[in-house]
């Protein structure tokens, strides 16, 4: 094996008991309480049944869930609400739910310009095509991205 697919390897290991341990980092309180339910907002039906699904706790074996992903859900125009965790050259990388570390979905946006003036923690609404599986360590992704709003 090569050096970086050992260190990819490590990575990958310490990533995984990291989640195991249950160790998060939590927001301050008054964060949890101003901010709006992100994961149980109506926006967030569908990406939230996709991750049931094809996510890192379906009930499937992989197989079935890559199955399932690209005959049920590539493809298909979502749309999400969250907070930005990253935004950049034209992706956006938004976190969905609360328990997520990094993001749930990246996005490359129609309009490459779009994220220039986006700020990370910012509220944003999005809508896209659904073009990449996740799972227990990577995230969802998808194309040709809208922003419908920004708060």
């Amino acid at each position: 094996m090569s050096t970086s697919g050992v260190v990819s390897f490590a990575i990958i290991i310490g990533v995984a008991a990291y989640l195991m341990s249950g160790e998060t980092k939590s927001p301050p309180a008054a964060a949890i309480a101003s901010a709006p339910p992100v994961a149980d907002q109506p926006p967030n039906k569908a990406f939230k049944q996709m991750v049931a699904d094809t996510g890192c706790a379906s009930k499937y074996t992989d197989e079935k869930k890559a199955h399932i992903f690209a005959t049920q859900w590539k493809g298909v125009r979502m749309t999400v609400a969250g907070e930005i965790a990253r935004a950049s050259k034209g992706e956006i990388q938004v976190r969905l739910m609360r328990d997520t570390l990094i993001a749930d979905v990246a996005v490359t946006l129609t309009d490459r310009n779009a994220t220039f003036n986006l700020e990370r923690e910012q509220y944003v609404i999005v809508s896209f095509d659904v073009t990449g599986h996740g799972g227990c360590v990577f995230k969802y992704r998808g194309n040709n991205g809208v922003i419908a709003s920004v708060n």
